[in-house]
């Protein structure tokens, strides 16, 4: 449910420095983003000569595309898997043109009696087009019920960032666009084998009394072979990439500890809590009647719990006391308000210093802790430690913001706030008292079973405030899954796609392998009949099939290698150019084609000379 309000503050009596709101506006007709950003920095410029505080912080105003700005965190996902889906297209269709060059041999006496008795060329050509056509339509509607079953398990993947996916549905559109694409791979890929047996030699033909001989061009079929090869291998790479990723991400310190940890949130009524004492009193005894609970080890609070996007994200300027002008307005951090015991809670790591206590309120010595990033970049090589630093805290009320010192008691290990994948801006910690804010999640590192201790919460807070909601009840174990699904999401289906290519590429190195052993089947015979050993026949077949597999690898990991660095926003703890992905493809690719070969290659040992010649 969505409800809208207005800003319950007056924003005409805020500092002018105090910079959170975001302005939606609409283009006129004709007009572009690029001559909305023009007339944006006009305005701009004349901000900056009216006050002073926009001068010193030279401000200046972006102008984005709220649909580009929208999309931009799936975007290299769905873009890198409409990718993968052309490759495993691309495979397919040569694997189809593969198989209808082989399957077209059998038909070259039939073409040629055909042509004999006055057919036109353009006529059996189109009789062969019109069967690859049909073809292709039966696949397509096969291929729609296996889509409607391939969406159903797409959706129980689906990650929470990727919201629109839930509108893909099996519409009318997707039939029309599944019809041409059926139309067109059979056109494109069938020419060349209707053309092929469209164009032979009319006697010749005929004088091969019906037999079934090699059709086309041998290289037209190694460069098939080729193809498929290749764009697998790419497909591959770039799904090892991934998988690579993924594991990174399962090992990514994130600052925190997020096992056993059990989180819950809760909004305050502006109408029964308006005043800091009141938020701060019930938290704290909120605290206190957790921490005695059966199983609970440490109890806190923050306003903004790491990896949970539900709130919009607190930040603002900061600085040394003392900096110059010039250096002031130019670092932000994330900003958060704190209970006592949060950093034992969540498992972060104290650097130095001491947590917050419940005497750090704003009767005495206002104070902060920082993380690492901000002390290195406020003080570099120097102990934070009873340093001034000049924040916006808002002590008088939520959002009344006000900028004053505040003395360093602690310094913390930089948390993952938004992402496992990226640092992100520094992190500064205020107490309750000196910044309430109108909802918190509260953060329980428990021994007890996690569904026990919900309960236990329930009880606590009912307790206090019989009308006050508890929600987003869960581990903080679901916060870091839900960073890792999109990642995982993305591997997973490019992993069936390359899977599905691997098993196409198999097949078309199989069916190319077994046509070739079936046309020689004649030469293999008279070779075993004058003393060839099995072996050496063996060997032959595998020494003829297999270049076209080693080019197609080499290929394949060349373009990968040009490719991938485009896969380098997706990739976290591994190079695009990573050896062991590229080694380990290659060693895969290679036994498949093997394997591929070896098979047809075994059944040429197996001809019967005798029954093969008298059959000739």
């Amino acid at each position: 449910m969505q409800v809208f309000i207005p800003f319950l503050n007056d924003l005409e009596k805020q500092s002018r420095d105090t910079g959170y709101i975001r302005m939606v506006g609409r283009l006129r007709r004709g007009f572009t983003v690029a001559q909305a950003q023009g007339e944006a920095e006009t305005i701009a410029s004349q901000l900056r000569r009216e006050a002073k505080e926009y001068a010193e912080q030279s401000l200046h105003l972006s102008v984005l595309s709220l649909q580009e700005d929208d999309v931009r965190p799936v975007q290299p996902a769905l873009v890198s898997l409409f990718a993968a889906v052309v490759l495993v297209l691309l495979v397919t269709c040569a694997n189809v043109a593969n198989l209808l060059l082989s399957r077209s041999g059998g038909r070259r006496h039939e073409t040629a009696l055909r042509s004999a008795m006055g057919a036109e060329r353009r006529r059996i050509v189109r009789q062969f087009l019109t069967e690859n056509i049909l073809l292709g339509c039966l696949g397509g509607t096969a291929a729609l019920g296996i889509g409607w079953a391939a969406l159903k398990w797409i959706l129980s993947l689906q990650p929470e960032g990727i919201y629109l996916l839930v509108a893909a549905k099996l519409d009318g559109w997707v039939l029309a666009f599944t019809l041409m694409l059926s139309i067109l791979t059979g056109i494109m890929f069938g020419l060349a084998p209707a053309l092929s047996v469209a164009r032979g030699d009319l006697v010749e033909i005929l004088k091969e009394s019906g037999k079934a001989t090699t059709t086309g061009k041998p290289w037209l079929r190694q460069s098939l072979i080729v193809s498929e090869v290749s764009l697998s291998c790419i497909l591959l790479v770039g799904t090892g990439l991934m998988i690579r990723t993924f594991t990174s991400l399962l090992r990514v310190d994130p600052g925190f500890h997020a096992e056993n940890v059990l989180t819950f949130q809760l909004s305050f009524p502006w109408s029964r809590y308006g005043t800091v004492e009141s938020v701060t009193n019930f938290l704290k005894d909120l605290r206190t009647n957790l921490a005695a609970m059966p199983g609970a080890e440490s109890v806190g609070g923050v306003s903004h719990l790491p990896l949970d996007e539900g709130l919009g994200n607190w930040y603002s300027y900061y600085w040394a006391e003392g900096a110059p002008i010039q250096q002031q307005n130019t670092v932000m951090a994330d900003h958060r308000s704190t209970l006592p015991g949060y950093f034992r809670a969540i498992g972060a790591t104290l650097l130095t210093g001491r947590e917050f206590e419940d005497a750090d309120d704003a009767v005495h010595t206002h104070v902060a802790i920082v993380d690492d990033t901000v002390a290195e970049q406020t003080w570099p090589g120097q102990d934070a430690i009873g340093k001034k630093l000049s924040v916006e805290d808002s002590p008088a009320g939520a959002f009344q913001f006000i900028r004053e010192p505040v003395v360093v008691v602690g310094v913390v290990k930089h948390i993952q706030a938004h992402s496992l994948t990226s640092k992100g801006r520094g992190q500064i910690y205020l107490p309750v008292s000196l910044a309430p804010r109108p909802a918190y999640s509260l953060v329980v590192r428990t021994t007890a079973p996690m569904q026990t201790f919900a309960a236990y919460v329930q009880q606590a807070v009912k307790k206090l405030d019989k009308e006050m909601p508890v929600s987003n009840l869960r581990p903080q174990m679901d916060y870091v899954e839900k960073a890792r699904a999109q990642t995982r999401f993305v591997t997973v289906l490019a992993g069936a796609l390359a899977a599905l290519a691997l098993f196409l590429a198999c097949i078309g190195i199989y069916g190319v392998t077994s046509y070739s052993v079936a046309q020689r089947k004649r030469e293999i015979a008279i070779r075993i009949a004058v003393g060839a050993n099995l072996g050496d026949v063996g060997r032959m077949i595998l020494r003829q099939s297999g270049p076209p597999v080693i080019v197609g690898v080499v290929t394949g990991l060349a373009t990968a290698l040009a490719l991938t660095p485009l896969l380098s926003g997706r990739l976290y703890g591994v190079r695009p150019s990573d050896p062991l992905t590229y080694a380990a493809i290659s060693l895969v690719l290679g036994a498949v084609g093997v394997f591929a070969c070896y098979i047809p290659a075994r059944s040429a040992t197996k001809v019967d000379p005798m029954i093969v010649l008298r059959s000739e």
